[in-house]
């Protein structure tokens, strides 16, 4: 004969980890969309994993309200890429490179066209997306955009001039990307693994001999990279370092073409997504694709790879039917490193927190739909991340203090691992969520602001919403507490917030009892 004994406990559960933002197939149903995670593990208290809103977005210019502009853009739907130098601010607009003087207090209703463009961006020889690629040196500016034309504007002497490849080499040539290093400007022949350098210190002269071959596979081009006194040659399937050997080079004909190979850096990874590739200031980034199609995306530090994407993001990233014409930049955010990679065609948007390899989605509500996110590429200038809008002409400045999209609602959604406990009952007595409370609203101090919350007890369907109030400002006091919650075998929770204000998740605890039946 035997007696049935009950152990009764009663345990307190973090529900938000780093486990369900970075690492597992689980993610799959637990997304972060619009928050992004940051840890503390040296924090004693239960909680390691914040949730922090991502930034908003508000208009910085219109290139449609400066009238020397207005008639010219007016057809004009978006920028086609942007450029940094000297604190002059380049951007691509149809088939012409306008400049911004930012030193300038009229600089952002005035621009003065410094280059001409060869292609609109919607040839078969343009770009992917148009995009229209950049680099410097002693005062020059040089682009490209797919064409066999390279744009070229002299800063000091406010000269613009075209180069025809064609004529310069006697030959057929396309440039789609460029690169600058040690007085030199790189650029590619499109489709092929031959690349091109200028003379030194002058961008419009090009000698038909300056040429070599990257990638000895044959591997055609699709980015150059200046990167840590070397030059990375990203192929579609492998890169190659080189490096500027002038200093062993004793013949005159050597120096035509001073850049060598670096022996045994040959990296098998590289992209057929051109506007993916970017640099931080550790590392070069790009959506990576090898030859039986499987993408992830990586990060290269001095020839050595490591992987950014965990396994539920190459998950994902596997399921996309078209991830050509990704794009992506790097922003920083309270002092961390983001890459932000969008697919405009799978019209989704995801993020990482590089460090900590921490993903999210992002997205932006646009005719009448969440959707891939409107920020298409990024510059930091004068204090402030200047982004070009992917739906309209506008310039647009990314802020941590904003809380909208262009006047848009920023949707914020979390959901928390889905909770069970071998396959038993057990007894949720409360949950409590640790939020940002007292803030008010950013246009309305006396509203309170709503955080919506949803549970489930199969990990696909969710329950009434539930609105709890966030506070007035000033209103410290809030909690976000539910209690008697019932017994249940599976538990999860979403999170949504929708309002124009600051909305932190600082940690959301379950606080469970487990009766376990056990004979003696």
């Amino acid at each position: 004969m035997s007696n049935t004994t009950q152990n009764r406990q009663q345990i307190q559960i973090p529900l938000i980890t780093s486990h369900n933002v970075s690492k597992g197939k689980s993610n799959l149903n637990t997304p972060l969309v619009n928050w992004y995670p940051v840890t503390d593990p040296d924090n004693q208290a239960i909680y390691k994993t914040y949730w922090y809103p991502t930034p908003g977005l508000s208009t910085y210019l219109s290139f449609k309200s400066i009238p020397s502009l207005a008639g010219i853009v007016a057809t004009l739907s978006t920028s086609r890429g942007a450029f940094k130098y000297k604190n002059y601010l380049f951007v691509a607009l149809a088939n012409f490179v306008a400049s911004i003087d930012l030193d300038s207090p009229a600089a952002l209703g005035t621009f003065t066209n410094v280059m001409t463009m060869s292609t609109n961006g919607s040839e078969s020889h343009a770009n992917t997306n148009g995009a229209v690629k950049f680099a410097a040196i002693e005062n020059q500016v040089v682009a490209v955009d797919g064409s066999s034309i390279i744009s070229h504007y002299n800063i000091a002497t406010g000269t613009k001039t075209q180069i025809n490849l064609n004529t310069a080499f006697s030959r057929e040539v396309f440039a789609s990307t460029v690169s600058a290093q040690d007085g030199f400007f790189i650029i590619n022949n499109k489709n092929t693994n031959e690349f091109f350098i200028s003379n030194i210190n002058d961008g419009t002269t090009w000698n038909p001999l300056a040429n070599a071959f990257a990638n000895t596979t044959g591997d055609p081009i699709v980015g150059i990279v200046s990167y840590k006194a070397k030059l990375y040659f990203i192929g579609q399937q492998s890169t190659e370092v080189w490096f500027n050997a002038s200093s062993n080079l004793t013949s005159t004909t050597d120096f035509i073409m001073p850049f060598e190979k670096v022996q045994g850096a040959t990296i098998k990874y590289g992209s057929q997504a051109e506007n993916s590739i970017v640099t931080s200031p550790e590392s070069i980034l790009f959506l990576s694709e090898n030859a039986e199609g499987q993408r992830e995306v990586i990060s290269i530090t001095d020839y050595q790879v490591t992987p950014l994407s965990t396994i539920h993001i190459v998950d994902e990233l596997n399921t996309l039917s078209v991830s050509r014409d990704a794009d992506a930049f790097i922003y920083q955010q309270d002092g961390i490193y983001f890459y932000q990679l969008s697919f405009p065609t799978e019209d989704q948007t995801f993020c990482c927190n590089i460090a900590g390899k921490f993903w999210f989605k992002k997205d932006t509500w646009y005719n009448n739909r969440y959707g891939v996110h409107r920020a298409k590429w990024q510059i930091y200038a004068n204090g402030v991340n200047i982004c070009g809008d992917r739906y309209s002409l506008n310039l647009l400045s990314m802020s941590s203090t904003v809380y909208q999209d262009v006047g848009e609602k920023i949707r914020r959604v979390g959901v928390s691992p889905l909770m069970f406990y071998n396959n038993k009952n057990f007894k949720l007595a409360n949950l409590y969520i640790d939020c940002s409370v007292g803030e008010g609203l950013a246009t309305d101090l006396a509203t309170e602001p709503l955080l919506q919350v949803q549970f489930s007890k199969n990990g696909v369907e969710w329950g009434v919403a539930h609105l709890k109030s966030l506070g007035r400002t000033g209103d410290y006091d809030k909690k976000v507490v539910f209690g008697r919650l019932g017994s249940q075998k599976m538990f999860q929770v979403k999170l949504e917030y929708t309002d124009n204000g600051f909305c932190a998740i600082y940690g959301m605890t379950a606080n469970v009892v487990i009766q376990d039946d056990y004979s003696v």
